[in-house]
Protein backbone atom coordinates (compact mmCIF):
# COMPACT_ATOMS: atom_id res chain seq x y z
CA UNK A 1 0.00 0.00 0.00
CA UNK A 2 2.83 2.39 0.86
CA UNK A 3 4.44 1.78 -2.54
CA UNK A 4 1.24 2.80 -4.31
CA UNK A 5 0.94 5.91 -2.14
CA UNK A 6 4.56 6.83 -2.86
CA UNK A 7 3.98 6.48 -6.62
CA UNK A 8 0.92 8.72 -6.38
CA UNK A 9 2.92 11.16 -4.25
CA UNK A 10 5.65 11.41 -6.91
CA UNK A 11 3.14 11.63 -9.73
CA UNK A 12 1.17 14.44 -8.06
CA UNK A 13 4.45 16.31 -7.53
CA UNK A 14 5.26 16.03 -11.25
CA UNK A 15 1.78 17.17 -12.21
CA UNK A 16 2.10 20.21 -9.94
CA UNK A 17 5.41 21.08 -11.62
CA UNK A 18 3.81 20.75 -15.07
CA UNK A 19 0.92 22.90 -13.92
CA UNK A 20 3.29 25.81 -13.25
CA UNK A 21 4.38 25.82 -16.92
CA UNK A 22 0.98 26.79 -18.29
CA UNK A 23 -1.48 29.62 -17.78
CA UNK A 24 -4.96 28.90 -16.51
CA UNK A 25 -6.57 29.60 -19.90
CA UNK A 26 -4.39 27.00 -21.64
CA UNK A 27 -6.22 23.72 -22.39
CA UNK A 28 -3.18 21.76 -21.18
CA UNK A 29 -3.55 23.40 -17.77
CA UNK A 30 -7.10 22.05 -17.50
CA UNK A 31 -6.00 18.58 -18.61
CA UNK A 32 -3.22 18.49 -16.03
CA UNK A 33 -5.55 19.82 -13.34
CA UNK A 34 -8.07 17.10 -14.19
CA UNK A 35 -5.36 14.42 -13.98
CA UNK A 36 -4.23 15.85 -10.65
CA UNK A 37 -7.81 15.67 -9.34
CA UNK A 38 -8.05 12.01 -10.37
CA UNK A 39 -4.76 11.19 -8.68
CA UNK A 40 -5.81 13.08 -5.55
CA UNK A 41 -9.05 11.06 -5.39
CA UNK A 42 -7.12 7.80 -5.86
CA UNK A 43 -4.70 8.84 -3.12
CA UNK A 44 -7.56 9.74 -0.76
CA UNK A 45 -9.19 6.38 -1.41
CA UNK A 46 -5.96 4.49 -0.76
CA UNK A 47 -5.33 6.43 2.43
CA UNK A 48 -8.80 5.63 3.74
CA UNK A 49 -8.27 1.96 2.91
CA UNK A 50 -4.85 1.97 4.58
CA UNK A 51 -6.22 3.18 7.89
CA UNK A 52 -6.57 0.29 10.26
CA UNK A 53 -6.04 -0.50 13.91
CA UNK A 54 -2.28 -0.29 13.41
CA UNK A 55 -2.53 3.42 12.47
CA UNK A 56 -0.33 3.18 9.41
CA UNK A 57 0.37 6.72 8.35
CA UNK A 58 1.92 7.77 5.07
CA UNK A 59 3.99 10.95 5.16
CA UNK A 60 4.05 12.77 1.85
CA UNK A 61 7.67 13.30 0.77
CA UNK A 62 7.31 14.82 -2.67
CA UNK A 63 4.03 16.69 -2.90
CA UNK A 64 2.18 19.01 -0.54
CA UNK A 65 -1.23 17.40 -0.15
CA UNK A 66 -2.66 20.46 1.61
CA UNK A 67 -1.74 22.78 -1.25
CA UNK A 68 -3.11 20.29 -3.77
CA UNK A 69 -6.38 20.09 -1.87
CA UNK A 70 -6.62 23.90 -1.76
CA UNK A 71 -5.85 24.17 -5.47
CA UNK A 72 -8.48 21.57 -6.40
CA UNK A 73 -11.05 23.15 -4.08
CA UNK A 74 -10.47 26.60 -5.58
CA UNK A 75 -10.70 25.15 -9.09
CA UNK A 76 -14.04 23.50 -8.26
CA UNK A 77 -12.87 19.88 -8.35
CA UNK A 78 -13.48 19.40 -4.63
CA UNK A 79 -16.26 20.70 -2.43
CA UNK A 80 -15.36 23.15 0.28
CA UNK A 81 -15.79 21.81 3.76
CA UNK A 82 -18.32 23.84 5.70
CA UNK A 83 -16.74 26.00 8.39
CA UNK A 84 -17.89 25.59 11.96
CA UNK A 85 -20.39 28.19 13.11
CA UNK A 86 -19.51 30.18 16.17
Amino acid sequence: MNQALEKLDKSMNHLCLYLMKYREDDPRYQQILSALAQQYQACSTLMSLAQDDMNNVYNFKYSDIGDIKSLLTNAGYLEQTPKAKR
